[in-house]
């Protein structure tokens, strides 16, 4: 046994919980819990890390502090790591989502006569520079800001996050 195993053994927490699912530990033993070796900062049933462990693949990581070495540390916990990529990462368009991106018109007065989710050459719809969520027709923007017609804005920052932006830099 290691220094952090006697000190865990010898003055056992009296009130823990794990940190994957929550519940109280409540019979606690270095046979049914794991503990983190490099930070030092929590405890898990090791029921639960098994089931992270074998999710994760290589992927495995420190669920408190991040650290790599968590993989050695669970392993000599009799902890089977997987060599393989994460469960996550084989599943068929799992990220698809992430690349599907559709922004309609946000403003308030959208002047569009198909709507606000119609975008096209001439009524193309801009996202914000700053969040990517919100988005407005150029043509709306150049009406809200009082361009003319043949002006039309390339770019544009929704009120939410031009705020957020200036009270960041203002303080």
């Amino acid at each position: 046994m290691d220094d952090y195993q006697r000190q865990i053994t010898a003055n056992r927490p009296k009130r823990s919980q794990c940190d994957i699912c929550m519940d109280p530990i409540f019979y606690f033993s270095l046979h049914n819990v794991v503990y983190a070796d490099c930070c030092h900062m929590g405890f898990a049933h090791k029921t639960c890390m098994r089931k992270y462990a074998l999710s994760a693949g290589y992927y495995l990581r420190c669920i408190w502090c991040r650290s790599v070495k968590f993989r050695e540390t669970v392993r000599l916990q009799s902890i089977f790591v997987p060599d393989r990529d994460a469960k996550w990462e084989l599943q068929k368009n799992a990220y698809r989502e992430l690349h599907e991106h559709k922004v309609s018109c946000d403003l308030i007065e959208c002047i569009c006569p198909r709507g606000r989710d119609h975008n096209n050459q001439s009524w193309l719809t801009l996202a914000c520079k700053l969040c990517a969520s919100t988005g407005a027709h150029a043509k709306c923007l150049a009406g809200t800001l009082r361009l003319n017609r043949q002006t039309q804005p390339t770019e544009f920052k929704c009120d939410e996050q031009r705020a957020t932006w200036m009270d960041h830099f203002l303080l």
